[in-house]
């Protein structure tokens, strides 16, 4: 065997070697990565009911619901951060509910009625492995 092809040949089995060795560790690997996941985007709304009349005491009351939802369906059985902005006040509030089977939260409030209350409220939910994190529109006291 002459010295040129003896050179070719160990090119050869060395070429072949590292492409045996590359598809074995999968590198150049095309398509989806096993295990790898984006969350699913999820959306976030409140709604506030109007206020009922005042009772004996002067208070009224109104509902702030809330719904964690993804494109056709609800997220159940989730963390959701529910902040209240009470600038008459300077004070603000964190509370956390889970929601429910239909992937909805409430909470309702009394108040003393004022013309120029600007208490406000607005959700956030942080995300998880699985679902990604929304902000809810901020919704004001009605009375």
């Amino acid at each position: 065997m002459n010295r040129n092809t003896l050179l070719i040949a160990i090119a050869a089995v060395v070429v072949v070697g590292i492409a045996v060795g590359l598809l074995l560790v999968g590198a150049g690997q095309t398509g989806s990565l096993q295990g790898a996941s984006v969350p699913i985007p999820t959306s976030l709304d409140l709604i506030v009911s109007n206020c009922s009349p005042p009772d004996a005491r002067g208070y009224s009351s109104f509902t702030i619901t809330g719904h964690l939802m993804v494109s056709g369906g609800v997220v159940a059985n989730r963390t959701v951060n529910l902040v209240g902005v009470f600038p008459e006040r300077g004070i603000s509030a964190v509370e956390q509910f889970v929601t429910g089977r239909d992937g909805s939260f409430r909470v309702t409030r009394d108040v003393l009625p004022s013309a120029n209350a600007t208490d406000n409220y607005q959700a956030f939910f942080y995300g998880d492995a699985e679902y990604g994190p929304s902000t809810s529109e901020k919704v004001y006291r009605p009375c």
